[in-house]
Order: structure tokens, then sequence, then C-alpha cells
């Protein structure tokens, strides 16, 4: 923790306590994975090893923020933001989703009675995550913390596969990196696929169900991340989460679907599973029958990070003209090769 002594080991400024805030009123916002303080914990916890090695910092002596995109309840930056101020640092958060409708207060408090609790300033804003540079209210929220306050931590849990294009998602990246302080760090969990059939097969079950998202394998993941900020400068940790059975009871938990609609889904799960070896091999992949037929899986969620060594990305500049950082035109877009194409 922040300290005049010197750093050992055992001592360090990520050495702040990952227990911390994980209470079981943050369990409130909604059923199942997102509701899990142990899983939200692992963001803390990755962000406090990468440190520990020395991969980043966090200002130690001035408040900086904290910018969760598309956060949802906000559980990962919460626990990490609560985490920190009892450590010593001074955090100030911005959570961010893309439509009104997540924003509303239907969870408890958004789980910022906790931070006011703590007196960590915080303010929620739409915000598009293709146009992170040019968000007015980013900004003003940054004024409002206070002049000199940057954006030192982003994070985004489980959101980046709503951009349904490579390009969409190597864009978000960029602009990431475009708000980032320098030394700042982008902290990144998605669910790693290992074959670019499961991703895919993933992907088309939520069309059927009105969603439109694309999957990336472990390695194409892993390629994005490296292309804005350098192989050198990326770290990973995976967080495997339970089984868990996909049922109908569980689709009309999460979704409005219909008998027939969830009749569909299954049919193709059933059929891509046995037309595929590849599949059919995924330990943690599997078909349940019976009177409530379902699938099973557990597929590792992954936890990356970036950090930001400088003000253009590690890309060479040879990208296309989305590219924020380093503002360079080409009519070419040279993305990461997605595994299978």
């Amino acid at each position: 923790m922040p300290s005049t002594t010197k750093r050992t080991e055992e001592r360090h400024a990520a050495m702040f306590d990952t227990e911390h805030a994980v209470g079981t009123s943050l369990g409130l916002y909604n059923d199942g994975y997102f509701s899990s303080p142990e899983h939200a914990q692992a963001f803390p916890k990755t962000i406090n090893r990468a440190m520990s090695q020395k991969a980043f910092t966090l200002p130690e002596s001035k408040p900086f923020a904290i910018l969760g995109l598309g956060a949802g309840p906000g559980l990962p930056e919460i626990i990490t933001a609560r985490a920190l101020k009892a450590a010593g640092y001074n955090p100030c958060v911005i959570l961010t989703d893309m439509v009104s409708e997540a924003m509303a207060d239907h969870y408890p408090g958004y789980g910022t009675d906790e931070l006011d609790e703590d007196r960590i300033p915080w303010r929620k804003v739409l915000a598009d995550n293709r146009k992170l540079v040019e968000n007015e209210d980013i900004k003003a929220a940054l004024t409002e913390f206070g002049s000199r306050v940057k954006i030192s931590l982003a994070t985004m849990r489980s959101a980046l596969h709503y951009e349904d294009t490579e390009e969409a998602q190597l864009e978000v990246i960029e602009q990431v990196f475009a708000v980032l302080a320098k030394g700042g760090a982008f902290v990144l969990q998605e669910q790693a696929f290992p074959s670019q059939e499961e991703a895919d097969l993933v992907r088309d079950v939520r069309k059927l169900v009105g969603k439109n998202t694309l999957y990336l394998t472990d390695d194409g993941f892993t390629a994005l991340m490296d292309h804005v900020f350098g192989s050198d400068n990326v770290g990973a940790s995976s967080c495997t989460p339970p089984p868990f059975i996909q049922t109908s009871a569980d689709f009309r938990k999460r979704y409005d679907v219909s008998d027939a609609v969830y009749a569909k889904i299954m049919s193709l799960v059933k059929r891509r599973y046995e037309a595929s070896e590849e599949l059919q091999r995924a330990d943690h992949l599997t078909l349940t029958n019976g009177k409530n037929p379902g699938w099973q899986r557990s597929t590792a969620s992954k936890i990356m990070y970036g950090v930001k060594v400088g003000n253009s990305h590690q890309c060479g500049g040879d990208c296309a003209e989305t590219c924020v950082a380093v503002k360079k035109k080409s009519t070419k877009k040279r993305l990461p090769v997605r595994a299978g194409a």
C-alpha cells in the first residue's frame, strides 16, 4: 500500500486487500455470473498481481479515475475502487453504458451506495465505446473530479462481444488506449473460446434471441490486445466459472423467448454438436436430455491487461483511419487473423 517505507516482495503498492468490499449486498444486482463477487474479485486480483510484478503502477499521491466500460452494475469496478481506497489510494469512478435502460437505478443503489460510504467520487454516463475520446460527459466527470485527474485504469467486463465486427472491437480498444494516461492499464475480460466453431455457435445462439454479437477465440482475443498495446505490454490470467445448464427456464430468465425459439436454439446446438468432433471433444461443453433439455458449458473467461507505454499504439502505425491513437490514413485495415479463417 502507499507508504514511505521501502517496498519489498512482501510489501508493495499493489498489496491492497482483494477481500475488501466483497459484501453480500453487492450480489443483489442480478442472478448468475454477474452477481458473483468471487468472479468480480478476479479483476482486483489481476490488477494486484500485475502491479506486484511491476507491469504498471497507479498514482499513489493524487486522485485518478477508473473508467468502467459497459459496466452494468459495476461490480468489478466497485470492488476494485473500494479495495484501492482502503489501501490509501484516491480513486474516482466513471461507470458507462450504451443505453439509458442499463443506466437506470434498478440495481440496488447501483452499487454506488458503497462508493458513497467510502467517499469515492463517482459518475455514471452514457457512452458509445467507439467514441470515448469525444465523449463530453466523460470529460465533464474528469473535470469535476479535479483538473489533473486522468484515467489511469480502464475496465471492461464481458462487453466487447457486443461489438459485432472485428473492426468495431479493434476501434474500442484503440479508443481506450487513446483516453488512458501514459502508464495506465486496460483490464478486459471476455470468454476465450478454444475453437472458432464454439465461438460461432454461441454467436449464432445469441442471434436467435435477437442479440448480434461476435465472440473470438483465445488466440484472436490476444491478437487484438497485442495489436494495440504490443505483446511485450500485455498480460493475462483466467477465471473459469462453474458449469451451468442453459435450459428453457434459464433463457426465459434473461431473454423473452418462446418455446418455439428455444426449440430452434436446441436444434441448432444439437445439430452443430453432433456434426463436430471439435465440439464433442470439448469437455466443458455437453448436451443434456430429458424433459428439460439444455446444454452445459463452462468456457474459461480470460482477463487480459494492456499497459500504455507511449502515445502511439504498437501496431507500427500501419492501421486504418479509425486508429485514433496514431491518426494515420491508410486504405487497408490490417486486422489480426481469426482462427479458422
